[in-house]
């Protein structure tokens, strides 16, 4: 009788761990079915898309790409942490945006430039926060928007949406330069 006790008993302590773990599993597994971010969406309420922000003389098409690269420079670093909240939400939707900093510039192999932003983001577990690092690179070539990609992200869940994220920098590009 007593063995009989004992197994009902450790099969209900079985069935709450199981319902713990089930618990917290729901808690800390991001649901991957979220609707794709959408650049355009996204950047309807964004004030960075108005040509009007942009410290960027647009229209000139002798503009060298130099000079048109200095100027993408200096209007990003202006808004980089609101283009870096907007990446992260299309990138890594579960995330949570800490800071960007300064984006820099460099030469593209082949012609063209190179816009590197890096941005500071973490991710809350149920019993810890991991704080990661993702790495965007935007080229410009010929004045125009080459691409926009993922070169380095530190997190356990690779970025996902990297169409979106193309889209998005190429939306940032006045397109009557």
């Amino acid at each position: 009788m007593r063995y009989f006790v004992f197994k009902q008993m450790i099969n209900k302590v079985n069935y709450l761990i199981f319902a713990i773990v089930l618990i917290l599993l729901s808690v800390a597994i991001p649901n991957f079915n979220l609707p794709v971010a959408n650049a355009g969406n996204i950047l309807s309420g964004f004030s960075l898309s108005a040509q009007n922000d942009w410290q960027i003389t647009v229209g000139e098409s002798q503009k060298s790409a130099d000079k048109l690269a200095l100027d993408l420079q200096e209007s990003l670093n202006c808004k980089r942490n609101e283009i870096g909240k907007l990446a992260i939400l299309i990138i890594h939707p579960h995330g949570e945006f800490d800071r960007t900093e300064p984006i820099s510039l460099a030469e593209r192999e082949g012609g063209g430039s190179v816009l590197e932003m890096k941005i500071h983001w973490h991710r809350k577990l149920p019993f810890m926060t991991r704080n990661h690092l993702t790495i965007i690179d935007w080229e410009i070539l010929h004045n125009r928007h080459f691409g926009a990609a993922v070169i380095l992200d530190d997190a356990i869940l690779s970025p996902i949406h990297p169409q979106e994220l193309n889209n998005l920098f190429k939306e940032l590009l006045p397109d009557n330069l």
